[in-house]
């Protein structure tokens, strides 16, 4: 038996946090979120609270750095809805420091209180779960997509399981560490035959996801131009049953766009052809990231579809603050076609409760869309992908992306 105590033990565990945290972004695929899977059971080993807080600081810190430069391009634009907020790209920079360094502290909290694995399954899910939640990416609940796919619900307790069990006597141990190797094996098996390669992400015939790099828009003019752009890219797809247009490809959905974009859609060869649209709505109160449809029987104004969980706090959600984004915190399935839909919004993608939500209603597709131009140069793109190929796996849902870049 290894010493809890020991020097080089405190080293390995810290060494293994900041590989982990590395992982995402960088391992390819589903596979980025499998080194998180024995952080539950891993950083509980750790005798005293402030290792545990430090070992779960280093995953966050490794794991999050892309919030430095991804706040210093999207603050630092300028203009449009991000821009404005601070200016200079010095505060800007300012700002991204802080928010990768406050927001890892607040994730690293709730392993203070990890002195076992039930605890510390307590604290993956108090990073989970709103309030800590709203910030809480990275988290090792998305690996059971590695380990149980397409049994949803029931792979996720599952997992949480196997974490618990490590807290009982030998027996529990060996439960838990024989059904997490047989998971990991017969995955690796399945993933690596020669026969299949590397496991793919799961596409929906008939369905495409645009993908595009507009940039930022900041004028209803560029929204204009932007949304003809992107209906001249979906023209090119005739035999698709669906077509998926990126997050706010369409900037402000005001009369104007909806005119250039609905003309477009009336151009189409396939007449039962659906548009997903990716737009900025505007409310009474706020703002709305929002995806609205374009059917045969649906007018020029469209049909919202869906609208984002959590929009990204301070930049986009600030409920102290007056014109911003209104968040729904609660993103049913649609009915679109014949598949039952659940669209994921950008920020969203990183977020567990989220897609717990999705895991709950069991879709037949996942709609991811995204608008990352600020963050092309960073691994966020990356993260969102591998969140979403994984929870998706667990559900046995296909995927349709749509991005931004």
């Amino acid at each position: 038996m290894f010493n809890k105590q020991h020097p080089l033990f405190l080293w390995f565990v810290w060494l293994y946090c900041a590989l982990a945290g590395l992982a995402w972004g960088h391992l390819p695929g589903i596979w980025a979120t499998a080194p998180a899977l024995p952080l539950p059971i891993l950083i509980p080993q750790l005798p005293r609270a402030s290792r545990r807080f430090i070992a779960a600081l280093i995953y966050f810190l490794v794991g999050s750095f892309s919030i430095v430069h991804g706040s210093t391009e999207f603050f630092g634009a300028g203009s449009g809805d991000g821009g404005g907020l601070a200016d200079g790209m010095g505060l800007a920079a300012g700002m991204g420091w802080s928010f990768w360094i406050v927001s890892s502290i607040l994730l690293a909290l709730p392993w203070l209180i990890a002195r076992n694995p039930l605890l510390g399954v307590l604290a993956v899910l108090i990073d989970a779960l709103p309030p800590l939640g709203l910030i809480g990416w990275l988290s090792p609940l998305a690996g059971a997509g590695v380990l149980f796919p397409g049994m949803g619900i029931y792979g996720m307790a599952l997992l949480l399981i196997v974490w618990g069990l490590w807290s009982v006597q030998r027996w529990g141990k060996w439960i838990a560490v024989e059904s997490l190797a047989v998971a990991l094996v017969a995955n690796a098996i399945a993933v690596f035959s020669p026969l299949q390669g590397a496991i793919p992400t799961p596409t929906i015939d008939g369905w495409v996801g645009l993908q595009t790099h507009t940039g930022e828009l900041v004028t209803p003019l560029q929204g204009v131009e932007s949304a003809m752009r992107a209906g001249q890219m979906a023209l090119a797809h005739p035999k698709a049953a669906v077509v998926v247009f990126p997050e706010t490809i369409a900037g402000h959905w005001l009369p104007g766009t909806q005119a250039a974009l609905y003309s477009e859609y009336q151009q189409r060869r396939n007449k039962a052809q659906i548009w997903l649209i990716g737009a900025v709505t505007i409310g009474k109160t706020h703002r709305w990231d929002s995806v609205l449809e374009y059917a045969p029987s649906v007018s020029k104004s469209g049909r919202i579809v869906a609208r984002t969980a959590l929009p990204v706090p301070i930049s986009m959600w600030a409920p102290w603050a007056n014109d911003r984004y209104g968040a729904t915190w609660y993103e049913p399935v649609t009915k679109i076609g014949e598949q039952r839909v659940f669209t994921s919004i950008c920020y969203d993608q990183a977020l567990p409760w989220v897609w717990l939500e999705a895991v709950w209603q069991h879709p037949d597709v996942i709609i991811a869309t995204s608008n990352v131009w600020w963050a092309s140069k960073t691994d966020i793109p990356a993260i969102e992908n591998e969140n979403t190929a994984v929870w998706a796996r667990l559900m046995g849902a296909g995927v349709v992306m749509a991005r931004n870049g």
